[in-house]
């Protein structure tokens, strides 16, 4: 079979601006499932979750601010629990390259 080229007008079906409501409770809660003892090269549901949402900023740049944001506002200031801090510092380097300046 052979491989017919990609068109280059590809239209945007806002996927992940649909899907950003329901995946984004579910990745913050991945983020905040840190191991006790991981190393930094380890790959487990709270790397993922990091991965997941740049790519997610990659996808949506436009609107990942209005998701992550809160989340990091609510969690970076709680001096009780570490994995809340460091679920929110995850989330706020995941998103860094994907948004425009502006926002």
């Amino acid at each position: 079979a052979l491989h017919q080229p990609l068109p280059t007008d590809r239209r945007s079906h806002m996927f992940v601006a649909q899907a950003l409501p329901l995946l984004g409770p579910e990745l913050f809660k991945c983020l905040m499932r840190q191991e006790e003892e991981q190393d930094d090269d380890s790959w487990n549901r709270a790397t993922a979750a990091g991965a997941c949402l740049m790519l997610l900023a990659e996808a949506a740049p436009e609107i990942i601010v209005g998701t992550v944001v809160p989340f990091v506002q609510a969690k970076i200031s709680d001096a009780t629990d570490w994995r809340s801090r460091e679920a929110a510092m995850m989330a706020l380097g995941s998103i860094l390259d994907g948004p425009p300046p502006e926002q």
